[in-house]
């Protein structure tokens, strides 16, 4: 069984059935509803590419890119995954990355 997860600007997500699959589908469902609602001034999302694979990383990534920052809210990611970035780095012309090693 497969799941098809539609994100607004993205393409669409295709995950499959396990546990982990549902681990990380709640997960990437959890972190757009949270950024989609901007009910909280500061958003911390940390390792958003846990039990995803790199093109449903990249895509989460874009969505975060597009909603992560408004007038309303700001987000700050970590991450170690190159995929989650160049997500962020395609939807955000203005964004400020910092290195931490």
């Amino acid at each position: 069984m497969t799941f098809s997860v539609p994100v607004s600007g993205a393409p669409a997500v295709t995950l499959a059935s396990g546990w982990s699959r549902v681990i990380g589908l709640k997960s990437y469902i959890g972190i757009c509803l949270t950024l989609l609602l901007g009910r909280h001034p500061v958003i911390l999302i940390d390792e958003p590419e846990m039990c995803l694979h790199p093109p449903q990383a990249h895509a989460l990534g874009r969505f975060i890119g597009k909603y992560g920052v408004s007038s309303d809210h700001t987000t700050f990611v970590a991450t170690h995954s190159s995929h989650v970035l160049r997500g962020v780095i395609e939807e955000k012309e203005k964004l400020e990355i910092i290195r931490l090693s």
